[in-house]
């Protein structure tokens, strides 16, 4: 058949079969391999887990045979490897879900495979690789955080058109314009990043204060309850902290502490009355660096055996 007979052929052909998997109006069965091949796992999994036919049933015996030798040797190789099969790795899997280490294995064995595991990440930290994998974490972090959109499983959206990310972060919002009369002097931390040490480690705050002639006065970090005991978080305040100190600008946290303070306050009283908000949280980050150093402190000591440090 020449090229033009086949167009005539096709375009006189009265298409009456409709695809089996997709349903368009075909020659045969199928459009394609691919609508074939969807239609057939289709089939191979709609009659495995409803009619528990066998391989012969669903594929014929010369087929069967086919994929049974497949699945053996994929079978094998996992055996040779894992000394597990699918079925015994499903079952073991089944029995630890759930479980702590220390449940799983006694508290001995579950201590020293945590060290071989802190101590196995510590090495890959430092490697090339791990520095540009903890590099790329932490710039993603970065822009997360300056976004908002860190806060995953928090309560966010924006209150009299700044934003908040944690439910404590809208209730610092709520008292300030409480207290305050207006938001004016309240924004949305977009820009600013602070270093924690010489590495990569970074922090971003959560709201900048500014006077009345738009000039930044004080840096606010939201840090609820579990955050605080949170690894790291003291790092992250040190480094409010010494920032506050070079650049001559009030750093501090609001806590559910401060937030209780706030609640007293009756109005805006007196023009003066942003001072006093900031000195108080100004207090809160002091007093959270200097019980975090007095834990670190007592904890250094214990692990030395020396006898423990009496801190002012």
């Amino acid at each position: 058949m020449t090229k033009e007979d086949y167009a005539v052929r096709r375009k006189d052909l009265v298409l009456t079969n409709k695809c089996l998997y997709c349903g368009k109006l075909v020659e045969n069965k199928f459009c394609n391999h691919s609508c074939q091949s969807r239609y057939q796992h289709k089939q191979k999994d709609s009659n495995w887990s409803h009619e528990d036919k066998t391989y012969v049933e669903l594929y014929g015996e010369e087929k069967a045979k086919e994929v049974q030798q497949k699945l053996s040797v994929g079978i094998s190789k996992t055996v040779s490897e894992t000394h597990f099969t699918r079925i015994g790795a499903s079952v073991i899997g089944n029995q630890r879900r759930g479980k702590t280490f220390e449940e799983i294995y006694g508290v001995d064995k579950a201590k020293e495979m945590k060290k071989n595991i802190r101590d196995s990440l510590a090495v890959f930290r430092e490697t090339p690789e791990g520095l540009k994998i903890r590099q790329e974490a932490s710039d993603r972090g970065i822009r997360l955080a300056l976004s908002g959109k860190e806060f995953t499983n928090t309560k966010k959206g924006y209150f009299e058109g700044v934003y908040f990310g944690s439910s404590l972060e809208e209730s610092f919002l709520h008292q300030m314009l409480r207290i305050m009369g207006s938001l004016e002097n309240v924004e949305r931390n977009t820009t600013k990043i602070l270093s924690k040490d010489d590495s990569f480690h970074k922090t971003v705050p959560d709201y900048l204060i500014k006077d009345n002639n738009n000039k930044e006065i004080a840096i606010v970090e939201v840090k609820g309850n579990y955050l605080l005991e949170r690894f790291g978080v003291y790092e992250k305040a040190l480094a409010l902290y010494n920032y506050g100190q070079e650049h001559n600008i009030l750093v501090g946290y609001f806590t559910y502490n401060t937030l209780n303070i706030f609640k007293e306050f009756q109005g805006n009283l007196e023009p003066r009355r942003l001072n006093s908000l900031l000195n108080y949280m100004v207090l809160e980050l002091y007093n959270y660096i200097v019980s975090r150093k007095v834990q670190r402190l007592s904890v250094e000591d214990k692990e030395t055996n020396k006898t423990l440090k009496n801190v002012t």
